[in-house]
């Protein structure tokens, strides 16, 4: 259970660490990409407004003007590469082609970049005559504009820009991978230091039920059978009775105790084969045939024949028995115990039905917690101690399956086994 608990936590925390380290990786390279892209456009509104030129500022006119400005204390606008919300230097840095096509006439001009020819830049036109007026293409961002008859195909080299992001991306991604692989093993490390002390406890409280039931055994064995010389001499009473009903409970609760214990400490692991599971329901259904008639309940069983399961044969006919015996100690007078079984694939179902005088509506899962039941009980003579159903769930975890309890009236119970 402890080693289930550490596995958990780990996972969850990892989880939590993946999620938050990726969220980080990934908003830092959206932003740096959602920048490219705001710095390409803003580049090409320049190119488009000036007919596919980059405007080049000249300093001893700006600074001219500048000057004048100054004495004339006026405040001096921004340079035109400035309005579009672009740097001056941004003029010489831009690499970028033009293709003009009007009335069947194509002018194209390559004298600012490198890499195309006149050849390259036709098939870029030819690539890009999709209907986007905007977008990529290999590393060029493209702008299509058409004016007065003409179309104006500016083509602008972004491949240093995404290069610097396509790096960033790869590091930041090696850095994830770096930072997770290492907080993973620092969790598995102090973890282990963490669940030190809960290991100790709870093996301590393993020992303790162990110990407790071995304790418990031999004084209720003396008890059951003082008990039983003192009905041969005096006689069967109430009193022997109520001793003889309480050292049973005590077993039972002894054993139901120890029973968990073990299936904790086996951490969940049984004795696989595969068996009737129909006739293993109904063998046990039919031990509470005289209870039913004794107690003037009606018991029904729904179970589809021949179905076969692999898992622990014994443990499954307990787990019947058990949500019998709490169906049983819990209906109401006269009530109705039902047991249903059905195959659909390869899922089992098995269904506890019972009527009851009063309880509260919806999820009842609070049933499976250990000790506990219903306020109205704890005062009746049902005799239960509310570890039963612990134990059922425990049945049912050992086997990879579900186990849930409902009242959809607030007059009766469902427990639905899923195998």
């Amino acid at each position: 259970m402890v080693k289930t608990l550490r596995r958990k936590f780990i996972v969850i925390t990892m989880l939590v660490i993946f999620f938050v380290l990726g969220g980080i990786v990934g908003v830092i390279n959206v932003v740096n990409y959602t920048r490219l892209n705001e710095n390409a456009a803003a580049t090409m509104r320049t190119l488009v407004q000036n007919d596919g030129v980059m405007p080049v500022p000249e300093k001893e006119k700006e600074q001219g003007e500048t000057a004048e400005r100054q004495e004339n204390s006026e405040t001096p606008p921004p340079p035109p590469s400035e309005r579009d919300g672009l740097f001056p230097e941004e003029s010489f840095k831009a690499r970028y082609f033009t293709v003009r096509v009007s009335d069947g006439k194509t002018q194209i001009n390559t004298e600012n970049v490198f890499s195309v020819d006149d050849t390259a830049a036709l098939s870029y036109v030819n690539s890009v005559q999709n209907g986007k007026n905007t977008g990529y293409y290999k590393d060029f961002y493209y702008s299509v504009t058409e004016k007065s008859g003409e179309t104006l195909y500016i083509f602008l080299d972004c491949a240093k820009e995404l290069n610097e992001v396509r790096e960033l991306l790869t590091t930041s991604l090696i850095v994830f991978a770096v930072a997770v692989a290492l907080m993973f093993a620092l969790i598995l490390i102090f973890s282990k230091a963490v669940f030190r002390s809960v290991e100790e406890s709870y093996e301590k409280q393993k020992r303790f039920i162990t110990d407790a039931n071995h304790e418990l055994k031999t004084p209720l064995t003396i008890i059951s059978a003082s008990n039983e010389i003192l009905e041969l001499n005096y006689g069967e009473s109430e009193w022997t009775k109520t001793i003889d009903g309480q050292v049973k409970r005590l077993k039972d609760l002894t054993d139901k105790l120890v029973f968990l214990s073990r299936m904790d400490e086996n951490g969940n692991k049984i004795n696989r084969a595969e068996f009737n599971l129909s006739n293993a329901v109904e063998e046990v259904a039919s031990d509470f045939i005289p209870l039913a008639k004794s107690t003037g309940k009606k018991l029904e069983l729904n179970v589809s024949p021949d179905v076969k399961y692999n898992g622990d044969e014994a443990l499954l006919g307990r787990l019947t028995s058990l949500l019998l015996d709490n169906a049983f100690k819990y209906s109401n007078d006269g009530g109705t115990v039902s047991v249903s079984l059905t195959s659909r694939g390869n899922e089992k179902k098995l269904v506890f039905f019972n009527t009851v005088d009063e309880i509260e509506k919806g999820n009842l899962s609070v049933l499976f917690e250990r000790f506990y039941r219903p306020d109205k009980s704890r005062n009746s003579s049902t005799g239960g101690h509310g570890i039963g159903l612990s134990v059922a769930q425990a049945i049912v975890t050992a086997h990879k399956g579900r186990i849930t309890a409902k009242s959809k009236d607030g007059k009766s119970v469902e427990f639905t086994v899923t195998l």
